[in-house]
């Protein structure tokens, strides 16, 4: 199915007799479909899409080893003939090597897979490997994405349970240095610091941050619990993918092992073709029918989880944040927004509805920061025992101030107000 030398694939195609599909296209068509889908994950499948996938990659560079026999010394001389095509089209596309850019990789061993990796790159010509494999039809490559996706979760479940695993090493649990008599080292290593120990080693080996390396390590001890068998199963057959599966630890989490599994009872049957946000209503339905009188513990654990999230760079000269929320107060902000928004544009503002939200949280915060810096300063804040001799508004001649001469005790007492519980008009979340 996908054989062919590189002056095919360089060529302007096959001619019309040779693109008329075969009698037994379809059955082979159809017995691929069936392939891709009943698979489980794993091993066999992910040779399987690599060999579809093959066909897309020619080798770049023509220092291969000669085979011995005669038909490997022809399957070499494809090989180099592919490369100088594949050389020549990478110079009219203007592809930079990546042979230069890999050998400046700093790690030995990412050096070593980027190089491996490279040998072999797309062909870009005409009527290549592209073409044929977007010949087989839209239903057998939509099995191989869905395929493709299988693996990606497959790898995510091998990734959260080594994880997990790394958790349990002794070199995650070691206490501190051993200081007692006799040199013997204490246990003194608690769940919390396990878990940023090794958070921080998988951070650090992935490139990434100790927040989602302890998310994926989150994911991997729970999937490793019984009443997380069904779903643990799910995600490793490559039918839940990470988000998925996350969501359904998250929400079960500090439930009872009976009520978590009545959930997933539930919930799991169609949860591979169901969205998120869909799942997560289906388990939230299921929680409120299955443990009713849980509703409250689960509404203050979430509520206790409201933030407001550091700003992160999202691109030269912007920044993004993520606020959590408790439902009410979300409803009010956006609302608040909307109607900010909607007052602008009705003044004749030309800028869009999401560029006056934004701009309207931004100028919500700063004139409540103004207003509060000048009821500091109206504010007669003296020192106690000390006498205005001005005859004018007492003055804060021993009060700290900032360097934009704003009382700072001022300052503290107009801003902390703002989340105190004691005023009429603000109901503490829970």
């Amino acid at each position: 199915m996908y054989e062919g030398n590189g002056a095919e694939r360089r060529s302007g195609g096959a001619s019309p007799s040779d693109r008329m599909v075969p009698p037994g296209a379809e059955r082979e068509s159809a017995a691929l479909i069936e392939r891709l889908a009943e698979v489980p994950a794993g091993a066999e499948l992910a040779s399987l899409v690599e060999g579809l996938l093959a066909g897309m990659l020619v080798p770049t560079n023509s220092d291969d080893e000669a085979a011995d026999s005669a038909a490997g010394e022809a399957a070499a001389d494809a090989r180099a003939a592919d490369a100088v095509g594949a050389a020549e089209l990478a110079g009219l596309l203007g592809i930079p090597d990546t042979g230069e850019l890999f050998n400046t990789i700093t790690s030995p061993a990412d050096r070593i897979l980027a190089q491996t990796s490279a040998q072999q790159g797309v062909d870009w010509g005409q009527g290549t490997g592209l073409d044929r494999l977007a010949a087989l039809g839209g239903q057998v490559l939509s099995e191989l994405v869905a395929a493709c996706h299988r693996l990606v979760s497959w790898a995510s479940w091998c990734e959260s349970a080594a994880a997990a695993c790394l958790a349990r090493t002794p070199e995650m649990n070691r206490g501190a240095a051993p200081w007692g008599p006799g040199g013997r080292p204490e246990c003194l290593v608690t769940e919390e610091e396990r878990r940023f120990t090794t958070g921080g080693e998988i951070a650090c080996r992935l490139g990434t941050t100790r927040q989602g390396a302890c998310r994926i390590l989150d994911r991997g001890e729970a999937l490793l619990q019984p009443e997380f068998a069904a779903t643990e199963a799910l995600h490793r057959a490559g039918l839940l993918d990470a988000g998925k599966t996350a969501l359904v630890v998250r929400r079960l989490e500090g439930t009872g092992a009976e009520v978590s599994r009545a959930v997933q009872e539930r919930v799991l049957p169609r949860a591979s073709r169901r969205t998120t946000s869909q799942l997560a209503k289906d388990i939230d339905r299921a929680l409120a029918a299955l443990d009713p009188d849980g509703a409250g513990n689960r509404r203050k654990r979430n509520l206790a989880r409201r933030h407001v999230t550091r700003p992160r760079q999202a691109g030269e000269g912007v920044h993004e944040m993520r606020l959590l929320l408790p439902s009410l107060d979300a409803f009010l902000l956006d609302a608040t927004l909307d109607a900010i928004a909607a007052s602008a544009r009705a003044a004749g503002d030309e800028r869009s509805p999401a560029q006056l939200r934004a701009d309207a949280i931004t100028g919500m915060t700063l004139r409540t920061l103004q207003g509060s810096q000048y009821a500091a300063c109206r504010l007669p804040f003296t020192v106690p025992g000390s006498a205005s001799t001005s005859g004018g508004a007492p003055v804060s001649t021993g009060a700290q101030l900032l360097p934009d001469g704003v009382p700072l005790a001022g300052l503290l007492a107009g801003l902390s107000s703002l989340v105190e519980p004691g005023r009429p008009w603000w109901t503490p979340p829970g």
